[in-house]
């Protein structure tokens, strides 16, 4: 079919006169739509003689005009590849239609002409094109580097490299091959020919030029991790300025270093170094910018040298000006105080005045760079672990946006690795670390990718279990692949990581000797980096399983293992200080084991339970099971396994909250259930008689467990493992009857409860044949029952004063004369003790059953009326709301609406217009809460949200909610449409308030801005910007450059008079329209300018040269 149709669209081709084939086929050449203006150079005649000639093919259908008669498009895109397969019928003179398009390059499409170029050149290039065609590649090389299309630029400066080739046209001949250089930085997959760096690296060139050539070969460098050579090449490009390193400092270097800065820094004062001048001497500027590139590759492959780079660039600052890189190195000489130093509030100092310099040098596009530093060694000494986390991934759109892949993909990286280490619920951080790894493959940073997918492998090791035993390896990636890609980055950092990865897994499954297999592999990078975020990591698991490992050691290898478990002690000693709510547990965690391992059972187990106290208060669930898990351990090796399983099932438990399945299974292989049994004291475990271990466990545990089926389940396997039972059932009297509410079997010394509700009298021989008679027999006596043949029995009534709680009847059939009289004095005093905290119980739950209802009730209160609202009206809860109360505050109020959704709703049945509705909604909702926002309305299709305070923020959900609607558009039901939304902004006070009667009320914001935000969102389709916002809301932002934002219009809105300024937030935007938009930038806000000073000639000759360069902007 397809065959046929194309040999049937050549027919009618060919059937169309010789002037008019030759027209369509230069169309074919120039794209499927192309403009006259465009068309008309090509052939170098007027438009009216180019559509002329176009005129039969028109008439035919096979090319469309616009409305506007501006451009022509094919008709279908099989009507171009028909023109474009008989072309060569047509006698174009290709040669001909490049050498007209490059004389007027700048007017039009820089990748048409380029492309044309390159045909033309194909065939053969003459002299006289050369100049003409390498500048239009030129200009294309430039516009494809900044959309992102590297393989493309360095493609286009390659074609006018050999352009020039021969030519004497020095200036452009520079210009390509810079161009070339930069392409070629971040292309790192293949060559150029010619290397372009190469060739400029060896052409004289003036300083500055010189400068810029030596950070591109630097850049290059770092972009394909070639640690070493960047540095070299950044020693030996410093030299040539006047600043002097040594290749490989020793530590007398550094120490004598950080003295010089320090007193330098003194005698300057912490004053006039905020009131630094700002540098203006090119090779001063040059030499910052040097010294900020080689950070990164000094911190991973010299970190001596990492210290002297830091203050070299503070010395430069101090004595020459600040840059732009000094912000930087401001707040890496606040990692040197904080984490090198232990001087946190030094620390803390340095990186304020880092953010200062930013401000003060222009330099946000670096921002990312310094909050990473800042957050992730510094600040997470205040904060905790899993707010870290967080934070990392609230600063990741920007990192992307500001253009810095690098350190964005390390951000991605950072949210796994401090969630692992805040213990954020596996089941919510592994599906995180999949969308982490998606955006590093996205951002194309190699080394990331693999950390990526290492981190993520390492939570889904601990949830689901490794595939191989003890290694971190599985879904996201296999250990030999870790293996061969950190052999090929050749990245120390990457490969501790992965060391430390397999370390934590281990420990939590319990594997101390591979685990401190694994340690040893680490050491050597922590000796270089004691402040590495993995650190803590290394120093507490590493510590554990050495310690543990020693226990089973002999000779030199004990003392070997003794001595790096001490060490790692020492390393956390300075975490603990620095940030004892994050890091206390975890040094009890490693004084535990060291004590387990010595054989001090008591003293570990006292380390164990301060450890699961402290990091259940940090909310380190995690760690707290690590804690139970040890102490169960340290019984059992101890003899004392009975005495460990309530430590055993508490592990359990909180493994189990904290998502880590494989260790859930692996400790139940060991016998652990899932019932937490509270443990007796420190002074009483493995240290007094089985009976009293027992009799002192279930005391604890009858009085502090409050939820009835634990209570029931708790009491009856302890008395069956107290008196030796092999049977037991727990009934109470209901109703007049008695109904078994446990019930209870060993086998092997493994106590299995059944919580079951059945009446005794109606199924007397379903539950424990011949238990009915003698439990109705206490009962009516309320006297204890002992019998030693022909099999064993023990039955005692639960009795709180004359009040009959309950009976609990316990039998042995496989020995006579199995309960003594203290196992009758035993389960008296237990029954007793358990009747008292059955009837409690029986009021708590109750109790409990309140609260959730109220608790639920309060949950669907807050469905229809935000609890955030009721907090800006200082209220507790929506109880003590009342008709009439309002406040005052600043607000961003934000409409949205879907485009076209009348004609949606038509094509939809009621039922599926609301699912698509709600469908939308769900994807757009998140962007507004997690960026600060109410939604104050469902209006239909749109919502109303308002952002109390933060402009900036506003903006950002907004963006977001873009970022929702494309997701749900990629995963849309293919019974539900396509959808476009436009959102408008206004920042301005309103009065939030309630309104009604005390019977029925609503919540909401009364105000002229919301007014406004309406008509602004009104103004996004004639524009054709899907993000609008008002003056107000842009002079409200703290920080507009972190978005690319151009002034649109002056307007009136509707039912005003003052006129009004509006905003486009080209963020909203991707793909094509983004990189369009973004691409005019710079002529529209001249033409805008041009326009408001009234040269209106000049604003026309710069919306028409926007217009020519991007026609599909209708703003």
């Amino acid at each position: 079919m397809a065959d046929n149709l194309a040999v049937l669209l050549a027919e009618r081709l060919s059937g169309l006169p010789a002037a008019t084939r030759k027209v369509v086929a230069i169309v074919a050449r120039l794209g499927h739509r192309a403009l006259v203006a465009l068309l008309a150079a090509a052939l170098g005649e007027a438009a009216e003689r180019a559509l002329a000639a176009l005129e039969p093919a028109l008439i035919a259908g096979h090319l469309v005009l616009s409305s506007e008669s501006d451009a022509v498009s094919f008709a279908h895109h099989r009507v171009r590849e028909a023109a474009l397969a008989a072309q060569d019928g047509a006698e174009v003179d290709h040669r001909a239609v490049a050498r007209r398009l490059a004389a007027q390059a700048d007017e039009f499409d820089a990748f048409v002409v380029a492309e044309r170029c390159i045909e033309a050149m194909d065939a053969a290039l003459a002299p006289a094109d050369a100049i003409p065609f390498a500048r239009a590649l030129t200009r294309a090389a430039r516009a494809a580097r900044l959309a992102g299309a590297t393989a493309a630029a360095l493609n286009y400066a390659e074609h006018g490299a050999r352009a020039l080739n021969g030519t004497d046209a020095k200036e452009l001949w520079l210009e390509l091959y810079i161009e070339g250089a930069r392409a070629s930085v971040i292309c790192t997959d293949r060559v150029p020919v010619p290397d372009f760096i190469a060739v400029l690296t060896q052409t004289a060139l003036d300083r500055p030029t010189k400068n810029r050539v030596q950070a591109l070969k630097i850049e290059r460098h770092l972009a394909r991790w070639e640690n070493d050579a960047a540095l070299d090449s950044t020693i030996a490009a410093l030299s040539d300025l006047g600043v002097r390193l040594p290749q490989n400092p020793t530590l007398a270097h550094v120490l004598l270093g950080l003295g010089r800065t320090a007193l330098t820094l003194w005698r300057t004062g912490d004053e006039r170094l905020a009131q630094l001048p700002i540098a203006t001497d090119p090779d001063v500027l040059a030499a910052q910018d040097l010294l900020l590139r080689s950070i990164t590759a000094a911190y991973y492959s010299r970190p001596n040298l990492l210290s002297l780079v830091i203050i070299t660039s503070i010395d430069l600052a101090v004595a020459k000006g600040i840059g732009p890189p000094t912000g930087w190195a401001f707040s890496a000489y606040a990692f040197i105080q904080a984490v090198i130093l232990g001087k946190l509030d030094r620390g803390l100092y340095f990186a304020r005045l880092a953010r200062a310099t930013l401000k003060r040098t222009d330099a946000s596009y670096l921002a990312t760079r310094v909050e990473l530093t800042v957050i992730g060694f510094i600040e997470s000494r205040e904060g905790r672990l899993a707010e870290i986390s967080g934070r990392y991934e609230a600063m990741l759109p920007q990192a992307i946006a500001d253009g810095d892949w690098e350190y964005g993909a390390l951000c991605a990286n950072n949210v796994v690795l401090f969630g692992l280490g805040g213990s954020i619920p596996l089941d919510e951080l592994v599906p995180k670390a999949e969308r982490m790894l998606a955006t590093c493959v996205g951002l194309g940073h190699r080394r990331q990718v693999v950390a990526a997918k290492l981190f993520a492998q390492v939570a889904d090791a601990l949830r689901s279990g490794p595939d191989d035993a003890g290694e971190v390896s599985g879904r996201f990636v296999t250990a030999s692949e870790l293996a061969r890609s950190t052999a090929e980055v050749s990245d120390p950092n990457l490969i501790s990581s992965w060391h430390a990865g397999r370390t934590l897994v281990n420990v939590h499954l319990g594997e101390f000797e591979r685990a401190a297999a694994c340690a040893a592999e680490m050491d050597p990078f922590l000796a270089a980096h004691p402040g590495a975020p993995q650190a803590y990591w290394h120093h507490t698991c590493g510590g554990i399983a050495r310690a543990l490992a020693a226990r089973s050691a002999v000779g030199t290898s004990k003392r070997a293992l003794l001595t790096a478990a001490k060490r790692s002690r020492k390393a956390l000693l300075s975490w603990v200080a620095a940030s004892p709510h994050n890091h206390e547990h975890r040094l009890h965690l490693v004084d535990g084991a060291l004590a387990a391992g010595a054989g001090s059972t008591e003293v570990a187990l006292g380390h164990f339970e301060q450890a699961a106290r402290l990091a259940l208060h940090g909310e380190f669930i995690g760690d707290a099971a690590l804690a139970n898990q040890l102490a169960a351990r340290a019984l059992r090796d101890a003899d004392h396994a009975r005495a460990g399983s309530g430590y055993l099932s508490e592990a359990i438990t909180l493994y189990g909250r904290w998502g880590a399945k494989a260790v859930v299974d692996r400790l139940r292989s060991l016998g652990g259930t899932t019932e937490a049994v509270v443990a007796p004291s420190a002074s009483a475990r493995g240290f007094l008689a089985p009976e009293h271990v027992a009799l002192l466990r279930a005391a604890r545990a009858v009085s502090e467990v409050t939820g009835l089926h634990a209570l029931l389940q708790t009491v009856l396997r302890v008395l069956v493992e107290a008196v030796g039972a092999r049977r037991g059932l727990l009934a109470i009297p209901a109703k007049g009857k008695l109904v078994a509410v446990a019930s209870a079997t060993s086998t092997e010394g493994e106590v299995a409860v059944e919580v079951l509700t059945a009446d005794l009298a109606a199924n007397p021989e379903d539950l424990v044949p011949g238990s009915a008679a003698t439990i109705a027999y206490v009962a009516r006596t309320g006297e204890p029952l002992k019998v030693d043949e022909p099999r064993s029995l023990l039955v005692v009534p639960l009795r709180k004063g004359e009040t009959l709680v309950g009976v609990v009847y316990l039998d042995n059939d496989a020995l006579p004369g199995a309960f003594g009289a203290w196992h009758e004095e035993l389960a008296s005093v237990l029954a007793a003790q358990a009747a008292i905290a059955l009837q409690n119980a029986g009021l708590v739950e109750d109790l409990r059953s309140s609260l959730e209802m109220q608790t639920r009730i309060a949950n669907s209160y807050n469905r229809f009326v935000p609890h955030e609202l009721i907090a800006l009206l200082e209220r507790n809860g929506i109880l003590e709301v009342l008709p009439g109360d309002q406040v005052m505050t600043e607000f961003t109020v934000l409409f949205a609406d879907v485009r076209g959704f009348t004609a949606i709703a038509e094509q939809l049945p009621p039922s599926l217009t609301f699912y698509f509705i709600n469908e939308y909604l769900r994807h757009v909702q998140p962007a507004v809460d997690q960026n600060g926002g109410i939604i104050n309305q469902f209006l239909g299709d749109g919502i109303m949200a308002l952002f109390p305070k933060n402009a900036d923020a506003a903006v950002a959900g907004a963006v977001a909610m873009f970022a929702g609607v494309r997701a749900y558009n990629a995963g849309r039901e293919a019974t539900l449409p396509e959808i476009r939304i436009g959102v408008g902004m206004n920042t301005g006070m309103l009065a939030l308030g309630t309104r009604g009667v005390p019977e029925r009320l609503d919540c909401g914001v009364v105000g002229d801005p919301v007014n406004i935000a309406s008509r602004v969102e009104g103004l996004t389709k004639p524009y054709g910007a899907p993000l609008v916002i008002s003056e107000t809301t842009y002079a409200a932002m703290k920080h507009p450059e972190r978005f690319a934002i151009r002034e649109l219009d002056l307007v009136v809105p509707v039912g005003r008079k003052q006129p009004l300024r509006i905003y486009e937030v080209i963020d909203a935007e991707v793909g094509a329209m983004r990189d369009g938009k973004l691409a005019t930038l710079e002529r529209f806000h001249a033409a805008r300018t041009a326009l408001t000073a009234g040269r209106f000639e000049e604003a026309l000759a710069g919306f028409s040269a926007c217009v020519t360069a991007f026609p599909a902007d209708s703003a």
